[in-house]
């Protein structure tokens, strides 16, 4: 079952990433107004940038009143043109043409958009031994367009700032490291895509504080060597749970 993601929010930022709160005081809140986390995308001259949803649908931005600056990215390739964003919107209007909504945009958030890492990269491989801490995967999002899947992440933080948690997403072709148990143990035919999420948590021992982050992480079939994401049933995350520390399945199936 697909989630959409609320409003409160935290975003990460790359693989040694901080964490900050979104400012609910920078708005005026609307009853009409609703809240996603979207793609930015590229526009033209005449239209800079439009949204689409992770249901395909696009909309034309009337109005963005909340003061954020829209950087698109030249690299990786994979990731050129097209940002995620919480946005904070309500539906203006009827559609322009070309387009599915009309939306005002409120406020809005960075969410990392990341590429999707391999364990085979040295620079990965060398990383993820620090990264075997708790975590728990509360909901998954994925847009079949884009592909980015969506994770909303919890795990224990302390208030303290000088903690900087960080996460990893990675695929892993070979099957060897940490979770090898784990895909030697799968009984018969297994039509998933597989996914490790690592959790380094610097050393952050409390037990008192839950925080939860969202991430993107954009799937990229030749970066991973797979022929077409349709030909699977959805996807599992192997994570270390929370509170058992015992490694845990998170099951996403697709609905497209």
């Amino acid at each position: 079952m697909k989630k959409t993601f609320g409003l409160f929010f935290v975003a990460f930022a790359t693989m040694f990433m901080s964490v900050s709160c979104l400012n609910l005081a920078q708005w005026e809140q609307k009853e009409s107004d609703d809240a996603k986390i979207v793609t930015i995308v590229d526009g033209s001259y005449n239209t800079p940038y439009y949204v689409e949803f992770d249901t395909g649908e696009t909309a034309y931005v009337t109005s963005n009143t909340g003061g954020s600056t829209i950087t698109f990215p030249a690299e990786p390739a994979q990731l050129r043109g097209e940002v995620r964003k919480l946005i904070y919107f309500y539906y203006d209007g009827e559609p322009k043409e070309g387009y599915d909504k009309s939306i005002a945009i409120n406020a809005m958030q960075d969410v990392s958009s990341e590429l999707i890492k391999l364990t085979t990269d040295e620079s990965i491989k060398n990383t993820l031994k620090d990264h075997d801490d708790q975590i728990a995967i509360n909901g998954v999002a994925y847009t079949p367009k884009r592909k980015y899947v969506t994770l909303e992440l919890l795990f224990y933080q302390s208030p303290e700032i000088n903690y900087k948690h960080s996460v990893i997403v990675a695929y892993n072709p070979t099957r060897e490291g940490m979770f090898k148990e784990i895909y030697e143990n799968i009984k018969g035919t297994d039509n998933y895509l597989w996914l490790e999420v690592y959790h380094d948590n610097a050393g952050d021992t409390t037990t008192n504080n839950i925080q939860q982050v969202y991430t993107s992480i954009k799937l990229d079939e030749e970066t991973m060597g797979i022929s077409n994401f349709s030909n699977y049933q959805g996807i599992k995350l192997i994570h270390k749970n929370i509170d058992t520390n015992v490694a845990t399945i998170f099951t996403y199936d697709f609905n497209f």
